[in-house]
């Protein structure tokens, strides 16, 4: 099981997610008024997620049945485990590459985004989708599809293990 101390908005955001996964969870109050949120039960567990990367997979493959210039591209650091796990299961040939960014520091406004690593292939004209483990804000992956339309793919999709839309605050499309 799962225990964490949190704040309110944290503690809705892990119920919303466990739902998502049909799963439950509670928030409980302390005397003191410190809020924690309890579940029984792992958030994911490895046949659960390994059933849905499968499906994603799956899903990618029918998409993009005859391309013959798919690139999926990882969002470091997060998604290597998840970006991994979908590639290896892809029947669809696919050159692979990664985006590496950061939020600005102190002194700038939430939500800016800036590329440490840029990928290194061109995109101009292929199929191209985009893996992120988690879609919380939006801010990271709505600023990456901006920049990787301007690239001029012939397609840009994005695939996600999670997503939280009562976090969004972007739309991610």
């Amino acid at each position: 099981g799962l225990s964490a101390r949190t704040n309110e908005e944290g503690a809705r955001s892990l119920l919303g997610l466990l739902e998502q996964l049909g799963r439950k969870g509670r928030i409980v109050t302390t005397p003191q008024g410190v809020l924690h949120f309890k579940t029984d039960c792992s958030l994911l567990d490895e046949e659960t997620i390994a059933r849905r990367v499968l499906e994603l997979a799956r899903q990618i493959d029918a998409d993009f049945a005859g391309s013959e210039d798919l690139v999926a591209i990882g969002v470091l650091k997060g998604s290597v485990f998840f970006f991994t796990d979908l590639v290896k299961r892809l029947k669809t040939p696919l050159r692979i590459d990664f985006f590496q960014t950061t939020s600005y520091g102190t002194g700038t406004s939430a939500g800016e985004v800036r590329i440490k690593r840029d990928i290194d292939l061109s995109i101009r004209g292929k199929d191209v989708i985009l893996v992120e483990d988690i879609v919380d804000t939006g801010h990271t992956l709505s600023y990456l599809l901006a920049n990787l339309a301007t690239r001029e793919p012939a397609s840009l999709k994005l695939c996600s293990l999670l997503h939280k839309p009562e976090r969004s605050e972007r739309p991610v499309t």
